[in-house]
């Protein structure tokens, strides 16, 4: 009856309940991995964001870049679109793009105190040139070109404004809205922008800016000596001071 007994108590040992715990530890077993593989791939995507974040405010800390030793450009103007007096004592050519994120901060927070304290003012006034970094920036082009069809009908400056402001949309009927909203004629913007009037220019203006040393957006000219970065008021009024100073 002892064997007996014991050999019962082997066969439950090795029966179904075996089978139930070998497929409870299986179960635990992989929850645990997939535990681990969730906590390794939040660990690589909080690291990476940390590293993102870190990098932004290292360059939105940085100074404008100057070259105080850099020989001054002789700018050839030809049709930019200019705001301001002819006869203002300092030229500022800016090229920029309409994608550029740090274009657009300058539009937006630095460019509307600029244009009154100088460009109003008289004290300077403002070419743009469109350097639209296309690799990068798929709509910039077209946005480029939109704006010099904007010019075309005179309200360059207006459009600007616009797509500044709507930066996050930039697609091909996002810019008609902006251009009903700029006052433009809707049919003469579409068949200028159904032609692709100004794509010729704007990339002899790309190669053009390349050839003064321009690499990225938004770059500036000071009657032709480079300043790099997204000006504050307090930097252009640096800036303007200092060309005022050479006479």
């Amino acid at each position: 009856m002892v064997v007996k007994k014991s050999t019962q108590a082997i066969r439950s040992k090795t029966g179904p309940q075996a089978k139930i715990s070998k497929s409870k530890l299986d179960a635990q077993a992989r929850s645990r991995a997939e535990e681990r593989i969730e906590n390794i791939v939040a660990i690589l995507i909080v690291s990476v964001l940390c590293i993102v974040a870190g990098w932004w405010i290292y360059d939105k800390m940085q100074p404008p870049t100057i070259d105080e030793n850099a020989v001054r450009a002789n700018i050839a103007l030809g049709g930019a679109p200019i705001l301001g007096n002819a006869d203002a004592s300092v030229t500022v050519v800016l090229f920029s793009d309409f994608e550029c994120v740090y274009c657009g901060e300058f539009a937006r927070d630095s460019f509307p105190t600029i244009k009154e304290r100088y460009i109003d003012a008289g004290t300077a006034r403002l070419a743009y040139m469109s350097f639209p970094l296309s690799q990068s920036h798929p709509y910039a082009a077209a946005a480029a070109n939109a704006a010099l069809c904007a010019d075309e009908q005179g309200r360059f400056w207006e459009y600007h404004d616009v797509l500044y402001a709507n930066q996050d949309a930039l697609a091909s009927d996002d810019l008609r809205v902006h251009a009903v909203a700029a006052g433009l004629d809707a049919q003469m913007f579409d068949d200028c922008m159904q032609d692709e009037l100004f794509a010729a220019v704007i990339d002899r203006t790309v190669v053009y800016g390349k050839s003064l040393g321009v690499t990225g957006t938004p770059t500036f000219f000071f009657n032709g000596r480079k300043v790099v970065g997204a000006l504050t008021p307090e930097d252009f009024a640096r800036e303007i001071d200092a060309e005022l100073a050479t006479g």
